[in-house]
């Protein structure tokens, strides 16, 4: 029952007695029928319609609240209710329901003005900004964000972050600099987090550093160059002066008498004006080649006695800190700290003073002070300019190189002067922890110093590398050490096919090889390499150090397999030939890898260059490089400067990358009966589209550009509109512009495709997406036949007895090429067939051996062996 009938019915049982003794007195009186009949008929009309005017007087005001109630719930804040007062109790609630409807109405105007602000400041800041829900979808972007992503905002909303090519920002650490593939930048990302219609959302804010970063190098160019010319101006102006008084006392007639005289000084000046601009040129190289540190225990007391025992000028006084060992290369800090004496040395001299050395532990880093007596500092701001210098011989490189050391350690160097007192302090501050030795709490500032100072000495970079060449040369097989190593990989081959059948029994499934690299770690240690490790991705490492510089060229080939982590390994040996998945692809190239290792340990030949032997994870198809790109992005293995990749039986060489952009691409909508919901957009309908118009894209024969639909996917049953198509495309190429050109081209045409189907149901109201998510991209690179490691590949092939055509594939060698870094991939000797298949099979033949003597060679020609 309502509650105004509840009403009505009280008052009608509450005024029934009255109503009764009214109509028994009247109908047991004295009045005439007539009387009784009106007076009956006026009563109960009385009592009814005061019974529902009751009714009505209660109902009236409720709806009233009711409706008011309504309005505010959708939002309108323009209803008022009347006889809103306060002297009673349903006046009072009415009065309360206006004054909240006026706050609420505030409320809504102050968002809405709010709102706008905030549109219009996101619209106008060049930062980008985004936002997207727990399902990663885009649900707010502002116009520099649509900018970046290169789309208008009404067709990115609702779209998934990996199809705008963000995915990576929602991931990793924040705030953090990052390269956005999206237009090539630098951007800075930070990531908030917020709750909007009960929903998780993240907020992505990207800050361009591109311009910054510009604007640093122009500056750190402007510096450079006047750096420079002061240095050169000091050699060139005294030749250029001699050469025109020699020239015109050559062209006298009769020559003066001291002509001798004069010429020997003459030319005395000009050499030492040469040897100074050679000695530039020196340490801008030395600056230039500074390799990675290589972490080891180093005791700071030890260290600092060390490079204070090397100083004989000045009796330099150690106040000795706390015993404390860090992790630090001591080569680099041994300089580093015999810059800073040094520097310290010549300016206590100059007064006659002292130079003290005191370290300290402070705030968790190990800080170093060393205090001289000197005049102090004169112009402080060039101190850490490339080549600046005031003294007589300096090259101006010592504090930039030690720096540099600093930095690569984590750490920074400071020179200012003392406060009210004379002379200089040099601090250095460096890390405990090996977490931040690493580099990975560097702060931004360095980073871009660092980036600033690479970029501005490219130009005299050219210098130093064509007067000191990259690569060596294949080492003559007349040395008898080299021709004992080659002999013992012929005769010993009967060991690397041993090792070739018993790593291919180990499994190692794409993101499954932990197995077989701990197989091949423990190898590497067996043959006597140094700091063998596996790193974070599975890579495993070992190294056989040089004996000049920090070079380091790699010997590499990859552990992992297409198999599954379901096929059943089963290898077969007979003689020189294995079968079983994996035989020639890689187990070969692994076998190679251990058979050169082991020809090194047992032959005391010396490289110039440190041999960094490796297994790399990822290689097959859905690993997509992950070993390679951990190698180089995280320099697991140090700065590589050439690298080679053995992968497969045969005597093939690959000099350059195909490479390959594969996506997954998945048309979605509601789906429904064919029948029924016939009318709206198919994602089958709009797949088929999608596949029509890429099999129609034409792609240039040279250089050579494929493309393939390899899986379709979709749909349950024979009578319903799917809810969801997807289709595999792999595209490659030989040529990155190429291949570039025909993703483009893909791209629209998948857009067309669903523009398309939508069009063709006009009047459908359903949703059509589509979903283009990356599963593999790998660099193309196409390097001339010329270049210097492809040659060097050729000679120790020719020098074998084969001459190799070299080709094209996609292999671990794509990446490296992509960064510049001379690669080939070489195969590893016999032959194969059934690559990638169940009855995969290697036959070593009858000069199997050529293929680890190859790999020998090629290796020891880049590394170059000492003399």
């Amino acid at each position: 029952m309502t509650h105004e009938n509840r009403v009505v019915r009280l008052f009608f049982l509450g005024s029934l007695p009255a109503t009764l003794l009214a109509m028994g007195l009247l109908w047991t009186g004295d009045p005439s029928p007539r009387v009784q009949w009106t007076a009956t008929i006026l009563i109960v009309c009385w009592w009814l319609g005061f019974g529902f005017a009751i009714r009505e007087h209660v109902m009236r005001p409720l709806q009233t609240l009711s409706n008011l109630i309504a309005a505010l719930a959708e939002g309108d804040f323009s209803i008022r209710a009347r006889s809103a007062r306060p002297e009673d109790a349903l006046g009072l609630a009415l009065l309360e329901v206006n004054q909240l409807t006026e706050t609420l109405r505030e409320q809504r105007l102050g968002a809405v003005e709010a709102t706008a602000l905030l549109r219009t400041v996101m619209g106008e800041i060049d930062v980008a900004i985004l936002a997207f829900d727990d399902d990663d979808r885009l649900r707010l972007i502002n116009n520099a964000g649509a900018r970046l992503v290169g789309a208008p905002i009404d067709r990115l909303l609702g779209r998934h972050a990996r199809s705008l090519g963000v995915a990576e920002c929602l991931e990793g650490e924040t705030p953090r600099v990052m390269d956005v593939t999206l237009d090539g930048g630098r951007w800075e990302l930070r990531r908030g987090e917020f709750r909007q219609e009960g929903r998780q959302h993240r907020l992505v804010v990207l800050s361009d550093l591109s311009r910054t970063l510009r604007e640093e190098e122009r500056q750190a160019w402007q510096r450079l160059v006047r750096v420079l010319s002061h240095e050169i101006n000091n050699s060139l102006a005294p030749i250029s002066s001699l050469s025109q008084a020699l020239r015109t006392q050559l062209d006298r007639d009769p020559r003066p008498e001291d002509w001798d005289d004069d010429l020997a000084k003459g030319l005395d000046v000009i050499g030492a004006r040469a040897q100074a601009l050679i000695r530039f040129m020196q340490s801008y190289a030395r600056l230039a080649r500074l390799p990675p540190p290589r972490l080891e225990p180093l005791d700071v007391g030890a260290w600092i006695q060390r490079a204070v025992d090397l100083e004989t000028r000045l009796a330099i006084v150690i106040e000795p800190g706390p015993p404390i060992s860090i992790d630090a290369d001591s080569d680099q800090l041994d300089q580093l700290m015999i810059n800073i004496l040094s520097n310290a040395v010549d300016a206590a001299l100059e007064t006659g003073g002292g130079v003290r050395v005191s370290w300290e532990v402070r705030d968790g880093e190990l800080d170093v002070r060393v205090i001289d007596d000197g005049p102090g500092l004169v112009e402080t701001a060039n101190l850490f300019v490339p080549f600046y210098t005031t003294k007589r011989r300096g090259t101006g490189i010592g504090l930039v190189l030690s720096r540099a050391v600093a930095e690569a350690h984590g750490g920074v160097i400071s020179l200012e002067n003392r406060e009210g007192e004379r002379g200089c302090l040099a601090r250095l501050r460096l890390p405990l922890t090996s977490e931040t030795v690493m580099g990975t709490r560097t702060p931004l500032p360095s980073t871009i110093r660092s980036v600033n100072v690479r970029n501005a000495l490219v130009l005299l970079g050219l210098v130093s590398t064509l007067s000191q060449p990259l690569l060596g040369q294949v080492p003559r097989q007349d040395s008898p050490l080299i021709a004992s190593a080659l002999a013992d990989l012929r005769d010993n081959n009967e060991w690397t096919l041993d090792q070739q059948a018993e790593i291919c029994a180990i499994p190692a499934p794409p993101f499954g090889e932990a197995k077989r690299g701990i197989a091949l770690r423990d190898r590497f240690r067996a043959l006597g390499l140094q700091r063998v490790r596996t790193d974070r991705v599975g890579n495993v490492i070992g190294e056989r150090p040089g004996k000049v510089g920090g070079r380091r060229v790699a010997l590499t080939a990859h552990l992992d397999t297409v198999f599954p982590d379901s096929t059943e390994i089963h290898i077969t040996r007979d003689g020189g030939a294995i079968a079983g998945p994996g035989a020639g692809d890689d187990c070969r190239g692994l076998a190679v890898v251990l058979a050169v290792a082991k020809t090194l340990a047992q032959h005391p030949i010396e490289t110039n260059a440190t041999i960094v032997f490796v297994g790399t994870v990822g290689e097959e198809g859905p690993g997509d490089l992950r070993g390679v790109r951990h190698l180089f992005d995280a320099k697991s293995a140090g700065e590589l400067s050439a690298f080679v990749s053995v992968d497969g039986a045969g005597l093939g060489l690959t000099s350059r990358g195909v490479g390959s952009h594969r996506y997954r691409v998945t048309f979605q909508g509601p789906g429904g009966h064919s029948f029924g919901a016939f009318g709206m957009p198919s994602p089958i309908h709009a797949l088929g589209r999608a596949i029509a118009g890429f099999a129609d894209i034409v792609v240039p024969a040279t250089p050579k550009t494929t493309f393939n639909v390899g899986i379709i996917e979709g749909g349950t049953s024979v009578n319903s509109i799917a809810m969801a198509a997807a289709m595999d495309v792999d595209m490659r190429s030989e040529s990155q512009e190429a291949l570039d050109r025909l993703d483009r081209s893909f791209r629209m045409v998948v857009q067309r495709a669903l523009e398309a189907e939508r069009a063709r149901w006009p009047d459908s109201d359903v949703p059509l997406v589509v979903d283009i998510r990356e599963i593999g991209k790998r660099p193309a690179s196409a390097p001339p036949n010329t270049a210097p490691i492809i040659r060097m590949a050729v000679s120790a092939a020719e020098s074998l007895g084969f001459v190799p055509v070299p080709g094209a594939s996609s292999t671990d060698s794509n990446y490296p090429l992509s960064l510049g870094i001379p690669a080939v991939t070489i195969d590893g000797g016999g032959s194969g067939s059934g690559a990638h298949s169940l009855s995969e099979r290697y036959d070593d033949g009858n000069d199997g051996w050529k293929g680890p003597q190859w790999a020998l060679l090629l290796i020891l020609g880049l590394a170059g062996t000492a003399r």
